[in-house]
């Protein structure tokens, strides 16, 4: 009898593998330090899960957390913790969710979102350092029982707990190996559906699918590969070469110029995302901290024409800061799309009350902006020309790389800035909460308002849906009426997918979901 053995090239057809690009190094896979969705936050959502998780159409499903009690006065959350495991697999506990929250919340540590967790019981004051973190409403009963007090009712606040800055690390290994996540070394611990198998840095990761996950029976496949290239043209003959199974937006943008082709064709699939770009005014800062000012250069764009001739993704144009995937599909116009007349109105006011000519205006503005996003930088340059074109007034343009921007935000060095903000759960309290104080992170225009911060607080303390949503949509109107940013499209993601990936799903939060993804060549 004579038995055939299946080739090395058999087998690797056989495997469920999965080609993708991001098109830069993830700034961090340790998800306490925040997040960045065209790269760390993608890897997160595959390496690591919280205690809810979002399903595609929006829906909070439980996760780590088998169940949740809430008691009646809505301010304390007890959460069960399933029978999950660690990829070295030992069991996660309600121990690494608290001491993960409370890493985030110590004064030391270089996490961008802590605001996420200011609803909990005195945490705002343990990040300043004014107080213990033992003194901070987040305690483990034991291994698996965490109860958190909220400072308020807070009815948004289990979707907070599905962002992905919230998942646990595993503090065992971060006491005893606390650089575990710089690379793909014995002490890298996730409880996701993949693990972190390879990382050549700048180049290539290798995930493989993590068998100690709590849904390890439907994840089919064996491994991702995800390269690391910022070149646009680049990716797209990877694609079309079958190098790569998924390209596009949020993970690798295309050429610009491609997008019409696959749209006619009716290959690019378009997914609504949780972000706004904005043009972001430096408040601080000659000519912008000026109201009438930043009115003017509002609305003097004309949203449609940029997004039918320069972005072509059918965004929708944003008349407002709330993207409506998270406000059910609404989108109410809190100003008018490209009203020059009004917007000259604006201008003449503005100068009259700086006592300055438009002439005092010329070369003194400039317009920073990332340079590797999909519409850069023909979307500045056509943001240039109708500022030229209402005004008269040239408007210098600074193209620059991903870091140095965000940097240049955090040190108020810029005077108009594009700048996309996406919300990192489902409800508009999030975007709404930075522009809360000028002190927040996010908050690159450092304007803050005393009316606006009431409403906001009032909100997020609102013990019913509806006076949650209606006490929203007051503070994002004080919002746009002293407009620290123009509102410019609400944002898409824009996906090529090759046919033989089945199972792909975006949620509204923007992340990619590969756990039911599969490889089907026939």
């Amino acid at each position: 009898m004579i038995v055939s053995a299946c080739t090395s090239n058999e087998k690797q057809s056989k495997l469920q593998h999965l080609r993708l690009n991001i098109k830069e190094e993830p700034t961090s896979l340790d998800p306490r330090r925040g997040r960045n969705m065209s790269g760390a936050s993608q890897i997160h959502a595959m390496l690591f899960e919280g205690l809810m998780k979002l399903d595609p159409n929006g829906k909070l499903l439980p996760a780590q957390a088998s169940s949740y009690d809430i008691s009646p006065d809505q301010k304390t959350y007890t959460f069960h913790i399933a029978d999950t495991f660690w990829s070295n697999g030992t069991p996660v506990t309600a121990y690494d969710f608290e001491q993960t929250w409370k890493n985030i919340l110590d004064p030391k540590f270089p996490a961008l979102d802590s605001h996420l967790l200011y609803n909990i019981v005195n945490a705002a004051a343990a990040k300043r350092g004014e107080i213990s973190l033992e003194r901070v409403g987040i305690r483990s009963k034991d291994a698996k029982t965490l109860i958190v007090e909220l400072e308020n009712p807070t009815p948004h606040f289990l979707f907070i707990t599905a962002s992905s800055c919230l998942f646990p690390i595993n503090q065992k290994q971060d006491k005893h190996h606390p650089n575990w996540y710089v690379d793909a070394n014995e002490h890298f611990t996730c409880n996701g559906p993949f693990k972190l198998s390879k990382w050549r840095h700048h180049n290539e990761m290798i995930l493989e699918k993590n068998k100690t996950y709590r849904l390890a029976n439907q994840v089919h496949l064996d491994t991702i590969q995800v390269h690391m290239i910022a070149n646009e043209p680049a990716t797209l003959h990877m694609y079309e070469s079958d190098q790569l199974d998924i390209v596009g937006l949020p993970i690798s943008p295309l050429p610009i110029d491609a997008y019409p082709g696959f749209i006619e064709k009716k290959q690019l699939k378009l997914f609504e995302s949780p972000g706004t770009m904005v043009s972001m005014f430096n408040t601080k800062q000659f000519p912008f901290y000026n109201v009438n000012m930043r009115r003017a250069f509002s609305y003097a764009i004309n949203r449609k024409t940029l997004i039918d001739n320069v972005t072509q993704l059918e965004e929708r144009p944003a008349l407002g800061l709330i993207p409506p995937i998270i406000k059910n599909g609404n989108a109410n116009a809190l100003m008018e799309d490209g009203n020059i007349s009004q917007a000259r109105a604006y201008f003449e006011q503005g100068l009259k009350e700086l006592g300055i000519t438009r002439e005092d205006l010329q070369d003194k503005i400039s317009f920073s902006y990332w340079t590797h996003d999909h519409a850069c930088p023909a979307l500045p340059q056509a943001l240039q020309q109708q500022w030229k074109d209402a005004f008269g007034v040239e408007v210098v343009l600074e193209g620059l790389e991903y870091k140095t921007l965000h940097d240049r935000g955090r040190n108020e060095q810029f005077s108009m800035g594009y700048f996309v903000f996406l919300s990192m759960y489902h409800d508009p309290i999030e975007l709404l909460d930075r522009f809360k104080y000028a002190t927040n992170p996010r908050n690159y225009g450092r304007w803050e308002n005393d009316t606006y911060g009431a409403l906001v607080n009032q909100a997020a303390q609102a013990t019913s849906h509806e006076e949650h949503t209606t006490l929203m949509e007051k503070a994002e109107q004080v919002l746009m009426a002293e407009m620290p940013f123009a509102p410019v499209f609400h944002w898409n993601y824009a996906l090529l997918v090759k046919p033989h990936v089945k199972g792909f799903t975006v949620t509204p939060q923007g992340y990619l979901y590969f756990d039911n993804v599969s490889i089907d060549r026939q």
